[in-house]
């Protein structure tokens, strides 16, 4: 089987298993997929390796959604490095992956309340997406927002400023403006409008 269509195997299987939400035969296959990739990589490093990469960032959001936090952690840092490293290379290909991984790691970290990590790493993430859509506004837009969001309900949740909050939910509405209307984009903005109306009584006020 080719490594395109092995990817491809993988990624329906894993779909097939969390739509039936048979989360340890998902986590089997990534952690199969995970282990073909890992010895490719050995045999070429520079091709494979962004492949380790976005299997372990993937099975760390598996591993998030089933409450495995600690196996989680584990998967996003090892994910976050080897991006690391790639965008040493070529910051412009891979450093959205470095964000990503960042973002998804602060979501790990607000759910098992390490708030300081998690602050730090959803920052270092908006710093990144901001650089990347000053170079790619429609591509990487929606991705600004998204970390925005995520910031605005770490302060009302998690470590409450309202202050910080609302800026963070009204930049966020006003990004998603610029973006295309998308189902993907409506979602993000009704969950803004959502931070910005449990501040304010139930009521939206920019």
């Amino acid at each position: 089987m080719s490594i395109r269509r092995h990817r491809l195997f993988f990624i329906l299987i894993f779909v097939h298993y969390t739509n039936n939400n048979d989360y340890s035969a998902a986590e089997a296959s990534y952690k199969e997929a995970l282990e073909i990739r890992r010895e490719l990589a050995k045999k070429n490093r520079d091709a494979y390796l962004p492949n380790v990469a976005e299997t372990l960032n993937n099975l760390g959001s598996l591993q998030n959604n089933n409450n495995d936090y600690s196996a989680a952690e584990a998967s996003y840092k090892e994910a976050l490095e080897i991006r690391r490293e790639l965008a040493k290379k070529n910051r412009d290909a891979y450093l959205p992956d470095v964000a990503t991984t960042l973002n998804n790691l602060g979501n790990l970290q607000s759910n098992n309340n390490d708030y300081s990590a998690a602050e730090a790493s959803y920052k270092e993430a908006l710093e990144i997406r901001r650089e990347s859509a000053k170079k790619n506004r429609d591509a990487y837009l929606p991705n600004v927002a998204t970390t925005l969001i995520n910031l605005s309900i770490f302060y009302q949740d998690n470590v409450p400023n309202k202050e910080l909050s609302l800026k963070y939910a009204k930049e966020a509405v006003i990004v998603l403006g610029k973006c295309n209307n998308t189902p993907f984009v409506q979602e993000a903005l009704d969950k803004a409008k959502q931070v910005i109306e449990k501040w304010n009584n139930g009521s939206f006020k920019k």
